[in-house]
């Protein structure tokens, strides 16, 4: 949907029927109404402009309002997520993948839990960007458990090559790394908690 088409004008003057948050939080309802306003743009609007006005927001985010926002997401239409998590895992350099930033391990643990609860078609989507867990300097053991139980129900899905597979997302070979992934991951929280 562009902004020049009369559905869009049409849309736009009742773009709250489309609404599903169901949070009482000021922060979370801005950070989601952004996302439900131009929730039809194209994927470069949310890599250029988009991306600006969320993040803007979650700068000022507290604990309190990610467990807020985390606890929405269940009311979100499953497209509203994946422009949260296309926001969130979004990194503008390879390098920054070693920053722990507070605001990236935020991000990156908020993604983390998207992974646990979005619909399988999204899910397979968003493990292209696992690596993104990385960043999350609170690593809950039990949410990367359920994202490794996700993957491994995977292994021998038609979205994994293998021999059963007609069309496919992943070869073998990025299906092992995201398992070497998590795992890695997952040792880390083990030997942080002991």
């Amino acid at each position: 949907m562009t902004e020049h088409s009369s559905d869009y004008s049409k849309w736009l003057i009742n773009w709250k029927t489309n609404y599903s948050s169901q949070s009482k939080s000021r922060r979370v309802i801005d950070l989601y109404e952004i996302i439900l306003k131009s929730e039809f743009y194209d994927t470069d609007y949310w890599y250029f402009a988009g991306d600006q006005d969320i993040n803007s927001r979650l700068v000022s985010f507290t604990k309190e309002d990610w467990q807020k926002l985390r606890e929405d997401l269940a009311n979100w239409k499953s497209n509203q997520i994946e422009i949260l998590s296309l926001v969130l895992s979004t990194v503008k350099n390879s390098s920054a993948l070693s920053d722990t930033s507070p605001l990236e391990s935020m991000k990156s643990e908020c993604y983390a839990y998207i992974l646990t609860v979005c619909d399988d078609d999204l899910f397979i989507d968003l493990i292209d960007n696992i690596h993104f867990l990385k960043l999350n300097a609170n690593k809950d053991i039990n949410v990367l458990n359920r994202i490794k139980n996700r993957l491994l129900k995977l292994k021998d899905s038609p979205v994994i090559q293998n021999s059963g597979s007609s069309e496919f997302f992943y070869t073998k070979k990025r299906y092992e790394d995201f398992i070497v992934l998590i795992d890695t991951e997952i040792e880390k929280a083990d030997t942080k908690n002991k």
